[in-house]
């Protein structure tokens, strides 16, 4: 698995996957979409990360004879990380995940509803095998989106990876496709709010050595937009 369906994986599994229950309620083709949450070039540019794009998953469900077709957007930031010895590495990735709020005959219903972040933390894990994480080392509440969303940090290890030469500054975190590999201790920031009908979620995973980077990462939530 890449770093580009690390988190991926998790916004359509997590969210779509549970959408059976909706299933005798629905009428014909039902949609619901959410919209992206991003991040603002002044944040970005203040955390020194780079967009790496934004992905639409369109997931279609048959259930008896009836459809529903669930939106959900992720959109990676990624930053590269100087390493003493190492040179420069792509070893430090934010994401968003964004997810609608079902609502059908006067009910609401999404799987992310349910899910703290330890649940969330555990989906991750079951989707990217080479990332292990453990236990949560603590919280901070950062302003975002005219709310405050509560951001719990675990630590963890994460595999460095290259395919070229093992010293070579052509490495990236999150990878797992090549030979070369070399544990690296990580924190992971994880939150969960709604905001304008959406589910959000955030994923922070970058190394413990380098303290500012949680500093980074809250910069970019609080720099987050994300449409009503």
């Amino acid at each position: 698995m890449n770093r580009r369906r690390f988190v991926a994986t998790l916004g359509a599994g997590s969210v779509v996957a549970s959408a059976g229950c909706l299933g005798s309620l629905m009428d014909d083709l039902t949609t619901f979409a959410s919209t992206p949450a991003t991040v603002t070039e002044d944040a970005l540019e203040a955390a020194d990360y780079e967009h790496k794009g934004t992905e639409e998953m369109v997931e279609t469900r048959e259930f008896a004879s009836e459809t529903v077709e669930v939106t959900n957007y992720i959109s990676q930031y990624h930053r590269t990380v100087e390493f003493p010895g190492a040179g420069s590495i792509e070893a430090a990735v934010f994401a968003t995940i964004t997810s609608p709020q079902v609502g059908v005959a006067g009910k609401d219903f999404n799987p992310l509803d349910k899910r703290d972040d330890d649940e969330i933390v555990e989906l991750i894990q079951e989707q990217y095998e080479k990332l292990q994480i453990d236990g949560s080392v603590g919280n901070r509440d950062v302003a975002t989106l005219e709310q405050s969303a509560s951001v719990t940090t675990y630590e963890g290890q994460a595999a460095l990876a290259s395919d070229v030469a093992p010293d070579s500054s052509d490495l990236s975190l999150l990878d797992g496709t090549v030979s070369d590999l070399t544990e690296l201790d990580v924190l992971v920031d994880v939150a969960k709010f709604k905001h304008g009908g959406d589910h959000v979620v955030i994923v922070g995973v970058y190394p413990d050595h380098v303290p500012a980077e949680s500093e980074r990462v809250t910069t970019l939530i609080e720099g987050l937009e994300h449409e009503a």
